[in-house]
């Protein structure tokens, strides 16, 4: 008897060159139909370009084999856009231009590049970052008991140039090791995590990261202290993109008559002197407060 795959994945993509090296990556690989891929024994690997090209099945698909206990994996190629609906995510999930070379997960660094981040206001589901991009691997779990719906935006399965195969592996089995983890209370994402409100500009740092980092970009050069006029300010200035919700709540969270001067200290010590270097020079007075 043949002993059971490492991973399945759709025979549709069998030529993909998105999949090309899965097998060297992820082990033994069974290939299956599209209507035999609800299977929750082994992890489905799939392409966020099928998903694009078919996101009412992909939505069934990753609902199914999530209540089943399945976890599934989506790596590049992605299209830039909004992934909310085909997860059934409470928050908005959103895949965003944007090219790095390597990310952090934890205390482990991953040389393995990619050319999109996730933006999101999940808490727990964020496993692996671009410092000052984004998510690069979002581990998203409806509930305690369901099984883990993984984007990874890192090249995991394709061939690329300076690209150790090795690296590729590694990252492949932490993903795996991180789905089949023991799930506590905290790991939960199928709503957003309460959280105590900030009470300073590094506590507010410290508990939104990137998009807190981005937001607060915004601020210091923002006209005024509406949230759209911020996030307007950081995706003219900056590049930035900051979605209108996200916006409303992090003006919400920032402690009150927060400085120009507390914003520059806190993004300086968190790493964002770069980004501070490219504000324009008409930024906001260095005592101005929000009220």
């Amino acid at each position: 008897m043949s002993s059971a795959p490492d991973c399945t994945a759709l025979q549709a993509e069998r030529k993909s060159p998105d999949l090309r090296i899965l097998s060297d990556v992820a082990g033994d690989v069974a290939w299956v139909a599209d209507d035999a891929a609800d299977n929750p024994r082994v992890p489905l690997v799939l392409s966020g370009e099928w998903a694009a090209r078919n996101p009412n099945r992909a939505a069934q698909l990753f609902a199914a084999r999530s209540s089943a206990g399945g976890h599934t994996i989506i790596v590049p190629r992605f299209r830039p856009g909004d992934w909310t609906k085909m997860l059934a995510a409470p928050t908005k999930v959103e895949v965003v231009a944007s090219e790095f070379r390597s990310f952090e997960w934890q205390i482990a660094h991953h040389a393995v590049p990619g050319f999109v981040v996730f933006r999101t206001s999940l808490h727990a589901a964020k496993w692996g970052h671009a410092p000052g991009l984004g998510v690069v691997v979002l581990g998203y779990r409806p509930n305690l008991t369901a099984g883990v719906i993984v984007l990874c935006s890192a090249v995991l399965t394709a061939r690329m140039p300076g690209v150790a195969v090795a690296a590729q592996q590694a990252l492949y089995r932490s993903i795996v090791d991180a789905a089949a983890a023991p799930v506590s209370g905290e790991d939960a994402t199928s709503e957003p995590r309460p959280v105590q409100s900030p009470a300073t500009v590094a506590e507010f740092l410290a508990q939104e990261g990137e998009l807190g980092a981005a937001f607060l970009l915004g601020r210091l050069i923002a006209s005024e202290d509406a949230a759209e006029v911020i996030a307007d300010a950081a995706k003219s200035s900056l590049g930035i993109a900051i979605a209108s919700e996200d916006a409303r709540r992090l003006a919400a969270q920032l402690p009150a008559n927060t400085t120009g001067n507390a914003i520059r200290d806190a993004l300086q010590r968190q790493g964002w002197g770069a980004f501070l270097r490219r504000l324009p020079v008409s930024t906001a007075p260095e005592g101005a407060s929000r009220e």
